[in-house]
């Protein structure tokens, strides 16, 4: 005989749904950013996350990409320059912020733990440490 949990019609129904959603996820064309920060979790990302409405942008921000960095600023015609302002070495950009910059490497050891994390790392990371980096990185630029 089945056990009870193995037998349930909700977590039954949830796997099902989280498989078909990781398959779409992962056949999902573009998404180049997203889907190097959340891996396969994107297609399951909580919805339950207890966020404020300004940790959500700055979490938004981090996860599509889609925030005011150099790069992003210059693909709208804003600014002609796109070189990062922490440290005045490479394009800005998203990723740039939260794994390479050298003048953020400080801050990151800080509330990381790891000076130049890879995209994955912010996987096994606390979502609220990260969303602090961000607004550190945002108030302070």
């Amino acid at each position: 005989m089945y056990s009870a949990c193995t037998m349930c019609g909700e977590h039954g129904a949830i796997n099902i749904c989280q498989e078909k959603s990781a398959a779409k996820w992962d056949q999902l064309e573009g998404l180049r950013h997203s889907k190097k920060f959340l891996g396969a979790i994107g297609a399951c990302f909580p919805n339950k996350i207890r966020l404020t409405r300004r940790q959500a942008k700055y979490a938004i921000a981090a996860i599509t990409g889609h925030f005011g960095t150099g790069s992003m600023l210059l693909k709208m015609g804003i600014i002609d320059d796109p070189t990062c302002r922490a440290c005045n070495e490479d394009v800005e950009s998203m990723e740039h912020f939260l794994c390479e910059c050298d003048g953020l490497t400080g801050k990151r050891l800080d509330l990381l733990g790891v000076a130049f994390p890879q995209p994955e790392d912010y996987l096994a990371s606390n979502l609220k440490v990260s969303i602090k980096l961000l607004e550190w990185i945002f108030e302070a630029i």
